[in-house]
């Protein structure tokens, strides 16, 4: 892959300053059913860059060189500016759907990070209880402190936060009960073949996750759902959303669809 060569790295991040100022970056959604009702009450979006001479770049090889190049802090603002732009127009059309949004360590402890999203929130005039900001648990680990002081401050704007990819570190359920977050996304390791039997470790885990998690008043999300069996399992042990291929494939915001 001629994106990846040592030589092609900085031509590749010149693409992407000229990339983000020429529209070349568009986000996909992919949704989150509601396990409760069977409706489609939330979605993550998603970027991707369509590269002029490489074709479709992958995110997780131009999102590390965004972070390298200082990028980051552009790439975020964007992607939040056009999901919520996003947002406003399928409020306009009567569909109400949570947002959200990934962000990386950088974004979340960079300086007035917390009131760029409220402008971009009222730009658009979207309500705040519309956009969640999902963080990894290496995110909280790289600073305890600092990410509780934002996230926080995020929430006094009513701003959800998410942990995701969770399991996959070191945080625990007690360490987590001192961060305003309102939402885990289960880490699709413990959700990938969960149906298929054999896996009673991972199954427990899940289960005894979503028990502690539902104690502290946090909504659960298992990404990583690619069959029926393993969507109505996650269903009886009570996480409340789920998301994967299938239940769909991220798409463009046209292609979005709503159950009822």
């Amino acid at each position: 892959d001629p994106v990846l060569d040592d030589d092609d790295q900085w031509s590749l991040v010149e693409d992407l300053r000229r990339g983000l100022e020429e529209g070349q970056l568009v986000l996909h959604y992919q949704p989150q059913l509601n396990l409760q009702n069977d409706q489609i009450v939330a979605v993550e979006a998603l970027v991707r860059w369509s590269h002029p001479k490489h074709g479709l770049v992958p995110p997780l090889k131009f999102i590390p060189l965004a972070e390298e190049a200082g990028l980051m802090g552009r790439l975020t603002e964007w992607v939040i500016d056009e999901a919520l732009r996003q947002s406003a127009i399928w409020l306009e059309q009567g569909n109400e759907v949570s947002v959200s949004v990934n962000i990386s360590a950088s974004n979340l402890l960079s300086s007035g990070f917390a009131g760029v999203v409220d402008e971009l929130l009222r730009r658009h005039g979207v309500p705040a209880r519309l956009l969640v900001l999902e963080i990894t648990e290496t995110t909280v680990i790289s600073d305890f402190d600092g990410s509780k002081i934002v996230i926080d401050d995020l929430l006094a704007l009513g701003i959800e936060v998410s942990i995701d990819d969770f399991g996959a570190g070191f945080t625990s359920l007690a360490h987590l009960s001192g961060l305003s977050v309102r939402e885990l996304k289960l880490d699709r390791v413990f959700i990938t073949g969960l149906a298929a039997g054999g896996r009673e470790r991972d199954l427990q885990l899940v289960r005894s996750t979503v028990e502690l998690a539902h104690a502290l008043g946090l909504r659960v999300v298992a990404e990583g759902i690619e069959d029926g069996p393993t969507l109505a399992l996650l269903s009886t042990l009570g996480c409340d959303l789920a998301q994967g291929y299938f239940i769909s494939r991220p798409t463009p915001a046209a292609a979005c669809s709503h159950r009822s």
